[in-house]
């Protein structure tokens, strides 16, 4: 929990940076904590460690007291009843950390919660806080306490301290990473946190493009963003959508973030801004995006190029010999993803080498396929001779485990392809659909090796 009487994005900064200190893991700077319930000095031993200042400490029990007083000695113990000391003789400090009692909330106990003496301890926590004003409030009790009482019991403690703004840690796959639950208004604030433990640059990959948060009602997001690099630390924090930069394109596109990214890339790229986005239905964000995508990352095949199409070409017919199969069903599965995959779309991918389904050659007609090979045999020789073998190896067996049985030469290699084409086409003696030329004597003339 965190001191609310400040409003705006400077309290809410202060705030998660508070959260971030306390890890201890990004920065380490040194901040003040008072500790009640303090024990035999645990919770203070983990401040400690994490680079923390404990100031002052209070527990009741005199055995506890002695074993505290050997860990850290007797500087700022003081011992006896929370109840009988007064708020004004304890420290401002940036933590307020309390073990309160848990028999009453424990499963172990009686269970009476409040009703127990013990258990009315907590508020003895509020008017410490209340007193000393903390930027944080470290809470430790059992597991229990969410239950107890039908959960009555942590929505009393919850609700108690007003003036507070309450953090809560989702992490895992959810998005945001941390909800500030701000106590003066009621609204919640999303931080999602990046971090670089070795780059120097502010740059990062956010969520994805499609996803939006499981948090309702946010008000708005922002990015917490740290780095230790070098054993320098520091850290910025941002709106969300002002450190979008662009979107990457991987398995699930992503928002390419940069913390030191000046431009509006939602609302001058995307045509709407990132508020507005999140607001969409996730049908609505995928549609509003792959639109987006295909305007700026792919290139229709009417528009490509006429030495990068010959390119494509060429490579399509070396890297998918099941093109030359008669079962048209098989011809373009793999060779359309490929198409894709080169952020090239085409609505009919058979046309791009099958356009017009019949032409001559010699005055013989043949499917248009066999013609395209032939107006492009050489650009097919040379592909053959310079694509990587392990690409070869994915293409022709699905898997670079053979990429040991694609010969070096030029011959072999155009002999493997001949033999992977004729073996897609039917057999050796098949012949070219609508003549009577053999498939295989066809191919080896015309890539030379007869």
């Amino acid at each position: 929990m965190s001191n609310g009487a400040a409003t705006g994005s400077s309290t809410l900064i202060g705030t998660l940076s508070a959260i971030l200190y306390q890890t201890g893991r990004i920065l380490r700077k040194m901040y003040s904590v008072v500790s009640l319930f303090a024990g035999i000095g645990g919770i203070c031993l983990g401040f400690q460690q994490a680079g923390f200042d404990v100031i002052w400490a209070n527990e009741k029990d005199h055995a506890a007291c002695l074993t505290y007083r050997h860990n850290f000695g007797n500087d700022y113990l003081v011992e006896g009843d929370i109840r009988e000391i007064p708020e004004e003789s304890i420290p401002h400090a940036d933590v307020l950390a309390a073990g309160f009692p848990c028999q009453s909330f424990s499963t172990a106990g009686a269970g009476r919660g409040f009703a127990d003496p013990r258990g009315t301890l907590f508020f003895e926590v509020i008017r410490v806080a209340k007193a000393i004003q903390p930027r944080i409030i470290f809470l430790e009790n059992v597991e229990n306490l969410i239950e107890h009482d039908s959960g009555r019991t942590f929505q009393t403690i919850y609700g108690l301290p007003q003036d507070y703004h309450t953090v809560e840690y989702l992490g895992g796959n959810i998005f945001p990473d941390i909800i500030i639950h701000i106590g003066a208004t009621g609204q919640k604030v999303g931080m999602e946190v990046k971090y670089h433990s070795s780059s120097n640059d502010w740059k990062t990959k956010g969520n994805s493009t499609y996803g939006t948060t499981q948090v309702d009602g946010l008000c708005e997001i922002y990015i917490v963003f740290g780095k230790f690099v070098h054993n320098t630390c520091d850290i910025r924090i941002r709106p969300y959508g002002e450190c979008i930069s662009g979107i990457s394109i991987t398995h699930r596109p992503r928002y390419d973030i940069d913390m030191d990214s000046s431009v509006d890339f939602c609302s001058d790229e995307l045509g709407i801004s990132y508020g507005e986005l999140c607001q969409l239905t996730p049908k609505q964000r995928k549609i509003h995006i792959n639109t987006y995508i295909a305007k700026t990352k792919y290139t229709t095949l009417s528009s490509v190029e006429a030495d990068r199409k010959k390119l494509l070409i060429s490579q399509a017919l070396v890297l998918f010999p099941e093109i030359f199969s008669r079962n048209p069903r098989r011809r373009y599965n793999n060779f359309s993803v490929w198409l894709f995959a080169n952020n090239v779309i085409c609505k009919n991918v058979r046309d791009f080498l099958t356009a017009g389904g019949q032409d001559e050659i010699s005055g013989i007609t043949v499917p248009k396929v066999f013609v395209t090979l032939y107006n492009h045999i050489e650009c097919v020789k040379n592909e053959i001779e310079h694509i990587p073998p392990q690409v070869l190896a994915r293409a022709w067996y699905g898997s670079v485990s053979e990429v040991g049985n694609i010969p070096t030469d030029t011959p072999g290699r155009l002999r493997c392809w001949l033999a992977l084409a004729t073996n897609h086409h039917g057999d050796e003696t098949s012949t070219i659909k609508g003549t009577n030329l053999n498939f295989k004597r066809t191919l080896l003339n015309w890539l030379g090796l007869e």
